[in-house]
């Protein structure tokens, strides 16, 4: 189960358990921890560098221009690695946090050209036209959705793929019984609680690789495989068919 960024490092179902007053509106909580989140990912994510090198390998080398769309982007730790692999990709970051963004800006300076920040919800915030990116990247950020506003979403990365194109995510994951206990505590928890099942509260609700496999094939996506799990993290591709 995923650590959250606390003062004090408590689960996230023990968090769902507790006073609702307790409950962080996502912005806000990534606005006040934006300086240490580096740090956090790094010390909480095991198996870090290979993590995010899985995220980068999941999409196809090459030289040639490649668009791709990074959803709740944070301030970017997974660029370096897509860089890397893309060295003339034009990357567009979305994210709720303007202190996140900054971050984000200061630390690509170098890549500035092949950089676009946009600040807003993924969730309600146009991800582009049909065909505008050969890949989408998520990282760490969609196991904050249930699995209705999670498909949802999906359904919109799909249309705004180039055909064959691919969406890529690195998140936690658990085991199906996992997933199970994990839900009841926060529907439980959350009952009454408007936009808290659309991800505006900052409480985990990570699902299972099937789970997930099932939800992107439901979206439309052909090809859905696990490319990359250690523990609690794992890195899905699922593909677009089509063409490419």
């Amino acid at each position: 189960m995923s650590r959250i960024l606390e003062n004090i490092e408590i689960s996230s179902c023990e968090v769902m358990l507790m006073d609702r007053e307790l409950f962080e509106k996502m912005t806000s909580f990534f606005d006040v921890r934006s300086a240490g989140y580096d740090e956090h990912m790094r010390a909480n994510i095991e198996h870090f560098e290979e993590f995010y090198a899985a995220v980068a390998d999941a999409i196809p080398p090459g030289d040639e221009p490649y668009r791709i769309l990074d959803i709740g982007c944070g301030t970017g730790l997974e660029l370096r690695w897509l860089w890397q692999r893309r060295p003339k990709a034009y990357i567009v970051g979305m994210d709720l946090s303007t202190p996140m963004l900054r971050l984000l800006k200061g630390k690509y300076r170098d890549h500035a050209h092949q950089l676009e920040v946009v600040q807003g919800s993924y969730t309600e915030h146009s991800l582009g036209a049909p065909s505008s990116w050969d890949a989408v990247v998520s990282v760490m950020t969609v196991h904050h959705l249930l699995h209705g506003p999670k498909t949802a979403l999906y359904r919109r990365i799909w249309e705004c793929l180039k055909p064959g194109g691919l969406y890529v995510e690195g998140d936690y994951i658990v085991s199906v019984e996992n997933e199970r206990k994990a839900l009841a505590e926060f529907l439980a928890a959350t009952q009454g609680i408007d936009g808290a099942e659309k991800g505006l509260y900052h409480l985990d609700i990570p699902f299972s690789a099937a789970t997930q496999r099932n939800l992107l094939e439901m979206a439309g996506f052909c090809s859905v495989s696990v490319s990359w799990q250690r523990e609690s993290a794992a890195v899905l591709v699922a593909k677009k068919g089509g063409l490419y």
